[in-house]
């Protein structure tokens, strides 16, 4: 016999067919609710729903987790991340994640959980995931904690779902990272004594940049410098350039905004005002020998600028 949930029949009509089908789940929810552990930010998300249909240890259709958010055809990851990405028509290749990956605890995790998620291998028997080691720049540490927390959903999944295969879910292929709108702004002191007239230097570093970023300071369109150029930061993704921003009257945070493959990324800078920008290197101090133009030095030679006794 079928049996279906109605909110139409008579309350005869419900009793017989209990009786037929041999009453509720005693672990099924009365209003249908379902709790699923760990949401994109760790925490534990509690939806309602249709009561789900038993587990069979085949999957569970219902409950699937995020993936990484970024996809395989994210020109910007290097070979450890590509291989660890996947889209809804490719899985990853873990074998890859292995081979490319660095040599520590964090990405040998990784290549265990890569190998769960595609059927390949039982779980892990970690219930913790170990720290992403330090980053060699703020996109690469961004990268890190997106697959952390992937880590993370995926053993909360595990502990809600014991014997069972997670639906996961994939993104599209030509999907990017939110963390493409990694964005720094400094000032460019190792040029200081080079700036030009009433201005600022300013280095900014992001990914994706084109060839001819665009930069607003305060919404205003300020110019590239063609003449000043800053290495970027150890490791994958960013890229830097200089920009020429006028002295403003007064000191306060700005906000730099540019434009790069992904979007218009925007962050905040300190720009000194008028009085209390160094745009020059000191003056060197005056070495000239005393004795040159007849002054008798004085005895005490110690360096020293204060007032002796």
């Amino acid at each position: 016999m079928v049996c279906r949930r109605t909110t139409t029949v008579s309350l005869i009509a419900i009793s017989l067919l209990i009786a037929a089908c041999g009453g509720g789940s005693d672990d099924e929810a009365a209003d249908g609710s379902a709790t699923t552990a760990g949401g994109p930010d760790g925490s534990t998300v509690t939806a309602t729903s249709a009561p789900a249909p038993p587990a069979t240890g085949a999957g569970a259709d219902d409950d699937p987790f995020d993936y990484v958010p970024w996809g395989p055809d994210d020109g910007l990851i290097p070979q450890e991340y590509d291989a660890l990405a996947a889209s809804r028509s490719e899985g990853p290749d873990c074998e890859a994640v292995r081979d490319n990956a660095p040599s520590n605890e964090f990405w040998a995790f990784a290549f265990e959980i890569c190998r769960a998620l595609s059927g390949t291998s039982e779980w892990p028997a970690q219930t913790s995931v170990p720290a992403p080691p330090p980053a060699l720049n703020p996109y690469q540490q961004c990268m890190d904690e997106e697959l952390h927390a992937m880590m993370v959903r995926a053993l909360a999944w595990r502990a809600a779902h014991p014997g069972e295969k997670p639906e996961v879910s994939f993104t599209e292929a030509d999907a990017t990272s939110p963390c493409v709108t990694t964005i720094s702004a400094r000032i460019a002191d190792e040029y200081l004594g080079q700036f030009p007239a009433g201005s600022l230097l300013v280095a900014i570093t992001a990914p994706g940049l084109t060839d001819e970023p665009m930069v607003e300071v305060d919404d205003l369109p300020v110019p590239v410098s063609d003449e000043f150029f800053v290495d970027p930061p150890d490791g994958f993704g960013l890229d830097s350039f200089v920009a020429i921003v006028p002295v403003p009257p007064e000191t306060h945070e700005a906000t730099v905004e540019i434009t790069t493959r992904f979007g218009r990324p925007s962050t905040t800078i300190t720009l000194p005002g008028l009085g209390d920008v160094a745009t020059t290197e000191p003056t060197p101090q005056d070495t000239t020998d005393d004795t040159a133009t007849g002054t008798d030095a004085p005895n005490d030679s110690s360096t020293s600028t204060g007032s002796g006794p």
